[in-house]
């Protein structure tokens, strides 16, 4: 019995996210809680999900998340953080498929300085 994902589904995969996605750094805390540099360049497919609009001291505007599709051997964690339009997201419910890593991009309050 072939192991289970075969080299075919991991390329599979790979040429699938390749073709739909864009590229994304990420950043990650280093142990004196300072964010460094972790992945860079790593070809990332998200869609949005669960925009809701919501209210709070800067007005009114998108609460957004993105279920997010990236290479198998990308170096991505949980905690880690992208940012998109100028306001980070945070690496959340990372979810290794075997084929490919599954997570949401949660947005932050923080914008990029």
């Amino acid at each position: 019995m072939a192991d289970i994902p075969t080299g075919g589904m991991k390329e599979t995969a790979q040429q699938v996210i390749e073709t739909l996605g864009e590229s994304m750094d990420f950043q990650r805390r280093d142990g004196a809680g300072e964010w460094q540099a972790a992945s860079l360049d790593v070809t990332v497919h998200r869609q949005a999900v669960g925009s809701t609009l919501k209210r709070d001291p800067g007005g009114i505007g998108l609460d957004e998340e993105y279920s997010c599709f990236a290479p198998g051997d990308a170096n991505i964690l949980p905690g880690d953080r992208a940012v998109l339009d100028g306001i980070w997201y945070l690496v959340r419910r990372l979810q290794n498929r075997g084929t490919h890593l599954e997570f949401v991009l949660e947005k932050t309050v923080e914008t990029v300085s």
